[in-house]
């Protein structure tokens, strides 16, 4: 849990909501943001890949408020069939296909993001094309793309 990850926005975000969150993790801004943590905030340090997996198939949404390259937990979210909430640059941008895998919101505000959120739960997600557009970003996609170009020399 570090500072650049925004993580405050989220917080801020479901304590006006009054939506139950759930942050995973440890790092430097865990104390800030468990004093700015509301009732519906709860915090869980260490999780083993079957837990963290059970908690992305059960989500409702997965909130992101970085900017990141990529962002390895929006494609885990979405493997889930879980929908990704996300600023909607860098990496976000490339995973979440808006109004259909997710939501992507325009500003690092609190109010940009609380309005996603309102987006995402008026909407019915198809969970099947979520996760099949997670694929993309699997090791077996990544191989066979890689073997194509290797053996026919084309670039998709």
């Amino acid at each position: 849990l570090k500072k650049f990850k925004r993580i405050n926005l989220i917080v801020e975000a479901c304590n006006r909501l009054a939506r139950p969150l759930i942050i995973v993790g440890t790092g430097p801004a865990r104390k800030h943001l468990q004093r700015q943590a509301g009732k519906t905030v709860r915090f869980i340090a260490k999780i083993d890949d079957t837990g963290l997996r059970e908690l992305y198939a059960t989500a409702r949404g997965y909130l992101h408020a970085a900017r990141e390259d990529f962002g390895m937990t929006m494609a885990e979210a979405q493997a889930a069939g879980t929908p990704v909430i996300a600023f909607g640059e860098g990496g976000a941008a490339e995973i979440v296909v808006h109004n259909e895998t997710g939501i992507l919101f325009r500003e690092q505000t609190t109010e940009s993001l609380i309005e996603a959120i309102k987006m995402s739960e008026a909407k019915e997600w198809d969970r099947q094309i979520i996760m099949r557009n997670a694929q993309r970003f699997s090791e077996e996609h990544f191989k066979n793309h890689f073997l194509r170009i290797v053996h026919e020399g084309v670039i998709t």
